[in-house]
């Protein structure tokens, strides 16, 4: 769907926003919203067909227009390092990002020259359930649940995860990057399990673009739904709505790194041994950082 991809992450506010109308739409008419969000959720009644009108419409009304948002978008998204990596591999970006950017166009969008088609993109398990939210969903995608993302890989695909999630928006600051690692085990064990090696891949410029900012929303959301949801600020959504005109100034470059291989598949993993590849992994994250490492960039990586 070009329009829906082309146009993140403004497509992921109004997702949010319609979802919101819905929401409060069953509260001032109960009985039909609650019947409606039923029927969504028992996959009774879909969205698709009006979102892929719209996008038909769309995609011909505006084809100039979208193909040169499509060239802002790749030239703006530069990929550097290993193109070359043969068979399948669990690739792990970092940093999330207000929006995820770069995992967004490289992978779900399929907008760039990111190298490897047969791959799937790891999103949050609410993008592939909640009404509205999972009408958007591509082949492109699987949910964030364990036993989806190992019977990918068993598939014969490529995966790839923004490992450190929301949970890395609380550390947005430009020109450094934290990243979450230390307390991730499962795609260490997916990977032991598999048979499948883990490559890094580290993009630089995102953070710059998309600030966050302090809200009191943040923190609700983070309250009652456990999950941090950062809101970008107003200068953010400025320097964003360029690429509609132009690429962007400041490219947002994304490294990818070797392959860690792990050795042969194996039906049992000790947490010795997920411990042991999360070390290698980190070690080999913070080579690629010092590798590729922007000069106005800190000189250290943060993992945590």
């Amino acid at each position: 769907m070009d329009i829906i991809y082309t146009t993140y992450p403004v497509s992921i506010v109004f997702i949010i926003a319609a979802t919101f109308i819905l929401f409060v739409f069953s509260f001032t008419n109960i009985f039909l919203g609650i019947t409606i969000i039923l029927l969504a959720y028992m996959d009774c009644i879909s969205l698709m067909p009006l979102i892929k009108l719209i996008d038909q419409i769309f995609s011909v009304l505006f084809k100039d227009n979208i193909a040169r948002i499509k060239n802002n978008i790749r030239e703006s998204f530069p990929i550097k390092g290993n193109k070359d990596h043969k068979g399948q591999a669990i690739f792990l970006f970092h940093p999330h990002g207000v929006f995820s950017l770069a995992h967004a166009f490289h992978i779900i969008g399929n907008i760039t020259d990111w190298p490897y088609k047969n791959i799937r993109a790891t999103v949050h398990t609410l993008m592939t359930t909640m009404p509205l939210v999972k009408d958007f969903k591509n082949h492109r995608i699987v949910s964030s649940n364990y036993n989806t993302m190992k019977e990918t890989v068993l598939d014969g695909k490529s995966l790839s995860v923004a490992l450190g999630g929301l949970a890395e928006t609380k550390y947005i600051e430009s020109k450094k990057l934290t990243v979450v690692v230390s307390t991730r085990k499962g795609v260490f064990k997916m990977a032991l399990e598999t048979g499948v090696p883990i490559i890094p891949v580290l993009t630089y410029g995102e953070n710059s673009i998309h600030r966050k900012m302090d809200s009191r929303i943040s923190d609700v959301i983070e309250y009652f739904f456990k999950i941090h949801v950062p809101i970008p600020t107003v200068e953010s959504w400025k320097a964003w709505f360029k690429i509609y005109k132009e690429p962007l100034e400041h490219k947002i470059e994304t490294h990818i790194g070797e392959a860690i291989e792990v050795g042969e598949a194996r039906a049992s993993v000790t947490e010795a041994e997920i411990v042991e590849l999360r070390n290698k992994y980190i070690k080999a994250l913070k080579e690629l950082y010092k590798e590729t490492r922007p000069a106005d960039y800190k000189d250290e990586l943060v993992v945590l």
